[in-house]
């Protein structure tokens, strides 16, 4: 259960809210929502059911700063991920933006930008899904990273390089 005003990362919509929970009909009877406000957009609603285990499921407490500072340590020994097959990693880049993994999120972050940087030593570019999943993953980690650290989402690269030195 989540307390009005807690701050949970709801899937791909980052950092958010937890405004209520109340009793709402949209048309199939009253049922039990969370109404969560994304902090990047306070014009922004997402109602979350109760009763859905999958969709509350996606609704994860935000790190701690100590948790955030343990799970930077542990980058260095990561290993990427990364599949040949370009279907079956499509697939795999899928499942850990929809999972909210934060591990896994940093590990595709990590993996993404590294094969960036050797496909533009080679004159090329990333596909623009890997792309898309980097920028993704980095815009929903660094949020929640910002919002717990008290920095803004622009210096969270320059803290982890801080942390890891």
């Amino acid at each position: 259960m989540f307390e009005n005003g807690s701050l949970v990362v709801y899937g791909v919509s980052g950092v958010c809210r937890v405004e209520s929970r109340q009793h709402m009909d949209f048309g199939t009877g009253s049922k039990e929502y969370y109404i969560l406000v994304p902090i990047s957009s306070d014009s922004s609603k997402i109602y979350v059911p109760v009763a859905n285990d999958q969709l509350v499921a996606k609704m994860k407490r935000v790190m701690s700063a100590e948790e955030i500072k343990a799970l930077i340590k542990k980058l260095p020994e990561m290993e990427e991920i990364w599949d040949d097959d370009s279907s079956a990693r499509k697939e795999k880049i899928k499942a850990i933006l929809d999972s909210g993994d934060r591990v896994m999120q940093i590990r595709l972050i990590r993996t993404l930008y590294n094969k960036k940087v050797e496909r533009e030593k080679n004159g090329k570019k990333l596909w623009a899904f890997e792309e898309y999943a980097m920028n993704s993953a980095e815009k929903n980690l660094y949020e929640e990273f910002a919002v717990v650290l008290g920095i803004r989402p622009d210096q969270v690269v320059k803290y982890i390089a801080g942390e890891l030195e």
